[in-house]
Formats: structure tokens, sequence, C-alpha cells
């Protein structure tokens, strides 16, 4: 499963992947305007897994807009 959208003119892929060491969690995976953009423990957006693929694609997107407000807020 994946989500395509458009937000503030740049353009967010989110993408969630079941784990394969633990197969009860998914991991969401941001892209914006096609580079892929990593959820780390520090920063607005940490690394987390959720027990749902629809949890996991939710927190990635607005993991995704937090990183482009923060950009368009440092500019």
């Amino acid at each position: 499963m994946a989500e395509t959208y458009e937000y503030k003119g740049q353009i967010i892929e989110v993408r969630a992947f079941q784990k394969t060491s633990n197969p009860d969690t998914w991991e969401p995976v941001i892209f914006i305007t096609g580079v892929r953009h990593f959820l780390t423990a520090t920063g607005d957006a940490r690394k987390q897994l959720f027990p749902t693929e629809a949890a996991a694609i939710e927190y990635g997107k607005e993991a995704a807009e937090s990183q482009i407000d923060h950009a368009i807020r440092t500019q």
C-alpha cells in the first residue's frame, strides 16, 4: 500500500513495509519529490513501528508534512 499526494507544492509518497523481523509491525517510509527521507530518532519525525499498515501510512504523512513545514520555516 502506498499513498501519493501533493502538499505545499511537493509530491509526497508514503509507503509502509512490514518488518520481516517482527511481522506484527509496519514501518513508514517517506519520499518527498522522489527523494527518500529517513525517519530518525531525532527531530519532528521519530522512527516508530506501528501495528497496522494504515497507521504507519498516516504517521508517514504527518512526518513528511512536518519536514516540509520545517523546511519552509527555516528558509
